[in-house]
């Protein structure tokens, strides 16, 4: 994180007062990916195992090795993107979350924290290069 540079007294207050909450919200979201991350390797056995049935070990370790590559430079994006959110910085926020969607849809649009923090981008910053294309991807129905 970056300081901010020459703070009031009063930003000094403010950023002191929700550093507990802060900490609490980040807890309690971890505690709810941890399902999430479990899901996601689970369903990383189960690729690997139908890969392995339909081809050699060589080929299920490939297969295995790309989804768990995607999903976390995908969950890289998303943390990257929430840093970027707290600090107010849209462009990059955009930026961040767009990798993500690339890397991993799934892991873009299934997160209903993400979602929100997409149109809260696309409600507060819709001039954004990006947001819009991103938005569309994220509330777009399968």
């Amino acid at each position: 994180m970056v300081p901010i540079p020459n703070p009031t007294v009063g930003r000094i207050v403010v950023s002191l007062l929700y550093v507990l909450p802060r900490l609490l919200v980040h807890g309690v979201l971890m505690l709810l990916d941890q399902p999430t991350l479990r899901a996601a390797q689970r369903a990383a056995y189960l690729a690997d195992r139908e890969a392995a049935r339909a081809a050699s070990t060589e080929a299920a370790a490939g297969l295995t090795g790309q989804l768990l590559i995607a999903e976390r430079k995908a969950r890289l994006g998303t943390d990257v993107a929430r840093a970027w959110w707290a600090w107010q910085r849209p462009e990059q926020t955009t930026r961040a979350l767009l990798d993500a969607y690339r890397a991993s849809p799934g892991e873009v649009r299934d997160r209903s924290a993400i979602r929100r923090m997409v149109t809260e981008l696309a409600e507060q910053h819709p001039r954004t290069i990006g947001v819009r294309e991103l938005h569309a991807a994220v509330t777009r129905t399968i």
